[in-house]
């Protein structure tokens, strides 16, 4: 009884542990790998969609010209693209099958050697699934040889829809790039290090002029200096060119941001210092750069103090170069949006305690410079 209850799990491809379950079908032969072919198109595979075969099939007509240029099926011949990878855990688990198939051929190629008897000789009298018809005359059927390869048929099936899916989910993927758009939100090249960027600075003097320039030179469409307390932001830089090296980045990248905002005010006017006849295009991109090259290392993901003040003087520096209504200022835009509704200065001031009169009324600014930015844009004059 118990050899006959063995015999019945191994028919049906159950491993005895537990940890897989296999079920096959009566196969001759020692391996049978095949290929899966996929039935519905490119364009229905990667959107998951119904197929009815056809060339184009119905989804493709329905979603129209482009739809229909996509509507390609897969060829018998087509094989594994050359330059696919897999992920260490896929090639893990591609060696597991590939042992397991080489464990069970072994297993068959030593039985076969030694000869080895059926597992129960009852079994092929009492099992009619296991007795077929030869000349008329009944004759027992080895059904270890059957259960074996109907394993290793479905180990094969098993990989080749592995690779396949695979292979769908690959061809689904938009080509990767390494190339780098000179801008905030398209991504500088690697950002330089600390150094670089004081480097670039001007000498205190002439920044200290510009920052005169950029609290006299007032354009209601740049309504900037309102996110600043002149005194404070005075005293501010007194104290970083005392000691550069231990300023934040992100107040680095706003000292560059009204020096440059100071340097448009220029061009804006028409009347160019003499010092900047020649360089003020040069030196207005440079400072452009070095702001938002400050941005990115201080990570604009991040609700950090300031973050908003120099996201705001960013933008409107893109403003000189874009139009009203452009998809860099927008995006830029909803940006400084959703990064003040994180800090919350949506709220109230009066009803966080830890603020000063002072800080509440500069955050009171700041929402209303950033509600009216998302709102309406700015217009240059």
């Amino acid at each position: 009884m118990d050899n006959i209850k063995r015999s019945a799990r191994a028919e049906r491809g159950e491993r005895l542990n537990g940890q897989i379950k296999l079920t096959g079908t009566k196969l001759t032969g020692t391996k049978l790998t095949r290929r899966r072919i996929p039935l519905s198109c490119q364009a229905r595979r990667v959107r998951k969609l119904k197929c009815n075969r056809e060339k184009p099939c119905q989804n493709c007509v329905i979603r129209g010209d482009i739809a229909i240029a996509t509507c390609s099926y897969a060829k018998k011949n087509d094989a594994r693209s050359p330059g696919s990878t897999l992920q260490p855990e896929q090639e893990d688990m591609r060696a597991r099958i590939n042992r397991l198939e080489n464990s069970i051929l072994s297993v068959i190629s030593k039985e076969k050697k030694n000869n080895i008897p059926p597992l129960s000789p009852s079994l092929g009298k009492n099992n009619d699934d296991h007795v077929g018809q030869a000349g008329g005359q009944k004759s027992s059927v080895d059904t270890r040889s059957t259960h074996w390869d109907s394993i290793l048929n479905d180990l094969g099936a098993m990989k080749d829809a592995w690779i396949d899916d695979h292979n769908q989910f690959e061809t689904s993927l938009p080509p990767a790039t390494s190339s780098y758009r000179p801008s905030l939100l398209g991504s500088l090249t690697e950002p330089p290090d600390r150094a670089t960027v004081l480097a670039s600075l001007p000498s205190r003097k002439e920044g200290d002029k510009l920052i005169e320039r950029f609290f006299e030179g007032y354009n209601p469409s740049i309504p900037a200096c309102y996110l600043f307390h002149k005194t404070t932001y005075m005293k501010q830089i007194e104290g970083f060119w005392e000691e550069p090296q231990k300023a934040r980045i992100i107040w680095i990248g706003l000292y560059f941001s009204t020096m440059c905002l100071a340097l448009q005010s220029y061009a804006r006017n028409n009347d160019i210092p003499p010092e900047y006849q020649d360089t003020l295009a040069t030196v207005i991109d440079l400072y452009r750069i070095r702001t938002a090259q400050c941005l990115i290392i201080a990570d604009i993901t991040r609700p950090v103090y300031l973050m908003i003040e120099t996201m705001l003087c960013y933008a409107f520096i893109k403003y000189a170069y874009e139009r009203d209504g452009d998809m860099g200022t927008w995006l830029l835009s909803g940006n400084i949006m959703r990064l003040a509704l994180q800090q919350g200065y949506h709220r109230d001031p009066d009803q966080h305690s830890g603020l000063s009169v002072y800080e509440g009324e500069m955050r009171r600014r700041v929402w209303l410079i950033v509600t009216q930015h998302e709102m309406h844009g700015i217009k240059l004059l």
